[in-house]
């Protein structure tokens, strides 16, 4: 089906602008690129200002407002996450988001799992494993002490969250009536309003953006503009009744194996053939579970 090709090309955009926003938070604090990131977004989001319906209604308003806080906090955490670690680490564990959705899809959405979907489950934490798993140590139980590490911590908030947003994506943009672009739009101004906030109430509020900026030069733009076509695609297929949460949110993940292999080869990162032999694994897994 067409939404199939529309949502890999989703992936590919969103695997791209994660290799470009880690290049810019290894010279920058995580809250400064954060809210310089946003509002180059939303400055981006003017440039469809007139597809956008201002007459929506006060709870579709605030359905859209707590989805940004769900998605600024979980982009918070995953910034942090890769701004510490390796991508070709963090790229693949974000597949873990899957079975959140999975998972939720079927106990709110009513939406149904094969045998083949449990299987690729069992891929996919098998793929985690390869992925955290250092080769070289003879001890390969060492992955299971994943919340001594702080970073790793960041990445399950993250999971939780972004996988909470799948579910109110697919409601706000089947049950909700609300349409492709008010939903970006609006997403996007609350997550810079929030982003703001934060960034005056304990930070140096707009001396770190002009900081954020300058230092990301291209790379922030770069970004910005792959992750707000990426969000646009998928919102698009997502809005389709006949799509299923279940099957979009799983085909979105690709996205990985791009940040893994060419984020890994550019940041010439360790154990990079490792991990994506264990990104690939998760990506089958995924596969199980779409089919």
């Amino acid at each position: 089906m067409w939404w199939y090709i529309i949502i890999l090309i989703s992936a590919l955009f969103l695997g791209l602008s994660d290799v470009y926003r880690k290049k810019v938070l290894t010279k920058e604090h995580t809250m400064q690129f954060v809210t310089a990131f946003m509002t180059f977004l939303f400055i981006l989001s003017l440039t469809f200002v007139w597809k956008v319906d201002f007459s929506i209604s006060f709870g579709q308003f605030s359905f859209i407002a707590l989805k940004s806080v769900l998605i600024l906090t979980a982009f918070i955490m995953i910034m942090k996450a890769l701004k510490h670690t390796e991508i070709s680490k963090t790229a693949p564990l974000r597949n873990l988001s899957i079975i959140f959705v999975v998972l939720l899809s079927i106990f709110i959405l009513g939406e149904s799992v094969s045998l083949k979907g449990y299987l690729g489950i069992i891929a996919l934490l098998i793929g985690t494993y390869l992925v955290e798993v250092n080769p070289k140590l003879k001890h390969h139980f060492h992955p299971f002490r994943v919340f001594k590490n702080k970073y790793s911590v960041f990445i399950m908030i993250y999971l939780v969250a972004i996988s909470l947003t799948g579910l109110v994506d697919k409601i706000a943009l089947t049950s909700k009536g609300i349409d492709t672009y008010t939903y970006l739009f609006f997403n996007i101004f609350f997550n810079a309003i929030f982003a703001w906030i934060i960034q005056i109430s304990f930070y140096q509020g707009s001396f770190d953006v002009k900081t954020a900026i300058k230092k990301g030069n291209m790379w922030l733009g770069l970004a910005a503009i792959l992750t707000i076509f990426s969000d646009l695609l998928f919102f698009s297929a997502l809005a389709v009744p006949a799509v299923y949460l279940s099957l979009a949110a799983p085909l979105r993940r690709m996205s990985s194996l791009v940040s893994t292999a060419f984020g890994g080869r550019m940041f010439h990162e360790k154990h990079l053939t490792h991990r994506v032999v264990g990104c690939i694994v998760m990506l089958v897994g995924v596969f199980l579970i779409l089919t």
